[in-house]
């Protein structure tokens, strides 16, 4: 079996992925116009 490849990325980069997908959710709730405890639900959070 292969070796599973460790990548580094700075705190920066990490940073910027969480944000992307923060606005990435915002932009599908938008366009699906689901409220945030619709979305919950679906989530399987209270």
């Amino acid at each position: 079996m292969p070796k599973s490849i460790t990548h580094t990325y700075s705190r920066y980069s990490r940073d910027a992925l969480a944000l992307l997908g923060v606005l990435v959710q915002k932009s599908v709730r938008k366009e699906r116009k689901l409220i945030t405890q619709e979305v919950a639900d679906r989530a399987g959070i209270s």
